[in-house]
């Protein structure tokens, strides 16, 4: 069975406008079956927040919905011994 990621204060009006994306996607997880993970840069401080606010006040405590930087999935995966150089070059190049 589906968990239940929401609070009770879900509205209408916060799903339609304000939280559209965040909802439509977080509501993909499903509990040991799936996960959603949003991947952003480190440096976009404004979708970090608005992830933030969203949890805060919508969700549930839960695994299955998490927040990730993308620098930490290329730190992580240059320690395994894949080489990212391509990849940070490609799209963390404006940052040089």
């Amino acid at each position: 069975m589906a968990q239940k990621l929401w609070t009770d204060d879900v509205s209408e009006d916060a799903v339609m406008n304000e939280y559209y994306q965040l909802f439509r996607n977080a509501s993909k997880a499903k509990k040991d079956k799936s996960y959603v993970l949003f991947i952003c840069p480190k440096d976009n401080c404004s979708l970090k927040k608005q992830y933030d606010d969203f949890r805060r006040k919508f969700m549930k405590e839960n695994d299955v919905v998490q927040y990730v930087f993308w620098e930490d999935l290329v730190d992580a995966a240059s320690k395994m011994g894949e080489d990212m150089s391509e990849f940070e070059t490609k799209y963390f190049g404006y940052k040089q």
